[in-house]
């Protein structure tokens, strides 16, 4: 409300998941409309990195490197990307269909964008090696967010369009033993 002081209370109950009431749901028996909360990703600093000179010059691979829920498929989506096929591995679901689908694009000489977390250095060098016996240049895309921007924009997801991120998906891309491997 214009007369609040803050919405901390609004978003304390939005992210402990229950239900929000104002006084004057109960007092006056009007019920005002809330507005929806402003997308995390506007409000940080651009923590992408990348070198976006020579984008669709030549044939290339992009892979792209990031937690959960940061952004890697709505980057994707621009419009200077529109020549570009974009491989998910929540479509393919199995790691040797991807690759044959990547394989596929360097024989077609299709640039692409590999959209999925990456985080590993060993996952990231096999698609490298595919690409170089292609004679395919490469470009890796580092979305660098702190755990508590991705937990943030994960429960953000969540609540906006039900898209439920485990816990353990994040937990584990962070961790330093089995996590993001730069």
């Amino acid at each position: 409300r214009s007369s609040d002081s803050s919405d901390m209370d609004y978003k304390f109950a939005i992210n402990c998941g229950i239900k929000y009431y104002i006084p004057d749901d109960y007092f006056d028996g009007c019920k005002i409309k809330i507005p929806v909360p402003v997308h995390p990703i506007k409000l940080v600093k651009n923590n992408v990195h990348t070198d976006e000179s020579n984008i669709g010059m030549k044939k290339e691979m992009i892979i792209l490197v990031g937690p959960p829920a940061c952004g890697k498929t709505l980057w994707c989506q621009q419009p200077k990307f529109k020549n570009y096929l974009m491989l998910n591995q929540s479509v393919y679901k199995v790691k040797t269909k991807m690759i044959s689908m990547i394989k596929q694009c360097i024989i077609d000489e299709q640039s692409m964008i590999i959209d999925k977390r990456n985080e590993y250095h060993e996952d990231r060098e096999e698609l490298i090696e595919i690409a170089k016996k292609g004679n395919m240049d490469v470009k890796i895309v580092w979305f660098d967010f702190p755990k508590n921007i991705c937990e943030h924009l994960c429960a953000y997801r969540e609540m906006m369009y039900g898209k439920e991120i485990p816990h353990i998906i994040i937990s584990k891309y962070y961790s330093k033993i089995k996590g993001f491997d730069a």
